[in-house]
C-alpha cells in the first residue's frame, strides 16, 4: 500500500495541531480528514520527525555581530519609566 502524500500527511497534522479542547480528538481529526485515527496519528509524528531532521538547517548559535545586535535596545527612544525622551 502507497505511503498517503506528503502534502495531506501535513494538512492532517497542521489540521490537528489547530484544534484544542473536543475538537482536538484523534477521533474527531480522523473524521474530518477522512481517515483513520492510527493514521492522523502517525501523520503527525512523521511531520514532527521531518522538522526534527530539518532543525540544523535552520538553528544555528549566533554570531559574535548578531548577539551585539540582540543586546541594542529595540526601541531606544523608550525609557523604563514609560516615557518617552
Amino acid at each position: 500500500m502507497p505511503q498517503t502524500p506528503v502534502d495531506q500527511q501535513l494538512a492532517v497534522a497542521l489540521y490537528r495541531l489547530s484544534r484544542y479542547g473536543n475538537g482536538a480528538s484523534l477521533e474527531n481529526i480522523a473524521h474530518v480528514a477522512g481517515c483513520s485515527e492510527g493514521s492522523a496519528e502517525a501523520f503527525t509524528d512523521r511531520v514532527f520527525i521531518a522538522i526534527e531532521d530539518l532543525h540544523d538547517l535552520f538553528d544555528r548559535p549566533l554570531t559574535p555581530e548578531e548577539k551585539e545586535a540582540e543586546k541594542a535596545p529595540t526601541h531606544p527612544h523608550i525609557t523604563g519609566s514609560g516615557k518617552t525622551e
